[in-house]
């Protein structure tokens, strides 16, 4: 193999490396908002991640059920309605005119 091809092999390598790396990054992320309970165990499941019904413990992610995911749905909901709501109070705040000597008319 000659320097160039070597050179060559090795970006290429190193590239490939970067990438796999920030999947494995994404893919960790994505596991961590499922175990703090920030999204449906669902979007993680695979045939070769699915535990079986004799499997229990703490590293045993069940799927929401629909009841979980309208729970969640409408707590979501309202913690935006609640932000908005404190966003308009809060623009509210931010918008008066101050007035110097409001007394003194014209002076």
């Amino acid at each position: 193999m000659e320097s160039g091809e070597a050179r060559e092999s090795l970006q290429h390598f190193g590239a490939a490396m970067a990438g796999g790396l920030l999947l494995l990054r994404d893919r960790l992320r994505q596991v961590e908002r499922v175990v703090m309970g920030v999204d449906n165990p669902a979007i993680i499941l695979c045939r070769a991640n699915e535990a079986d019904a004799s499997e229990d413990g703490p590293a045993v992610l069940r799927s929401w059920s629909a009841e979980e995911v309208v729970e969640r749905s409408e707590a979501e909901w309202r913690g935006a309605k609640n932000r908005v709501a404190w966003e308009k109070r809060e623009q509210g705040l931010l918008s008066f005119v101050l007035h110097l000597n409001p007394d003194r008319k014209g002076k």
